[in-house]
């Protein structure tokens, strides 16, 4: 897998402190390479470089036309590509979480009041949609997950994104998120943003 890898990518794999990170990340970033080099004829030891906000793109002329992402968390990874526009995806293993307090760090203020008209198992559920729903639309936006950017954006049942109280750098009616089917355990998201 290693070998898969160029040196600066294992230099980035040597950046978890668990052994089971580094595992991860070493495995998906083979598989990403192992994609794009059978399924859209990219050199497999094209250089993959993080723009400003860490979002990963290739440096070749496709980098323009080639958008990726990819996620992992637990034993799993989750990979997405797209030539119809930018792509975020997002896997979270699920545990259990006092939604109460980690509500208002990534919801708006009427998310929050919708998680706590929920029993907690329901709105347990719920938050961790809303979680990875949004950061896989800002991670295909590419304003990167920091700061108050989840709170800002609202997301919708039927997948259309929303900013409330907010005016932020993209149009979020460009912008679908779609719920992904997975293991038992987990949650997760993809985005696609119609960048203009």
């Amino acid at each position: 897998m290693l070998q898969a890898l160029l040196p600066q990518e294992q230099q980035e794999m040597l950046r978890f402190r668990q052994r089971e990170d580094r595992v991860r990340f070493a495995g998906v970033r083979a598989a990403l390479r192992k994609i794009l080099g059978t399924v859209y004829h990219v050199d497999p030891m094209a250089l993959i470089q993080r723009d400003h906000f860490g979002k990963p793109e290739l440096v070749t002329p496709l980098g323009a036309s080639l958008a990726f992402n990819v996620s992992h968390s637990g034993a799993c990874g989750l990979i997405a590509v797209s030539q119809s526009g930018q792509v975020g995806v997002d896997i979270e293993k699920l545990s259990p979480i006092n939604v109460a307090g980690l509500a208002p760090l990534i919801c708006t203020p009427s998310e929050c009041a919708r998680l706590a008209a929920l029993s907690a198992a329901a709105a347990q559920d719920a938050f961790y949609r809303l979680w990875v729903g949004k950061e896989a639309a800002l991670k295909a936006v590419g304003v990167g997950i920091g700061g108050d950017h989840m709170r800002t954006i609202a997301l919708q049942d039927d997948g259309r994104v929303c900013t409330p109280d907010a005016a932020p750098p993209f149009d979020p009616a460009l912008i679908s998120v779609q719920p992904i089917v997975t293991t038992d355990g987990y949650c997760a998201a993809v985005a696609l943003y119609f960048a203009p």
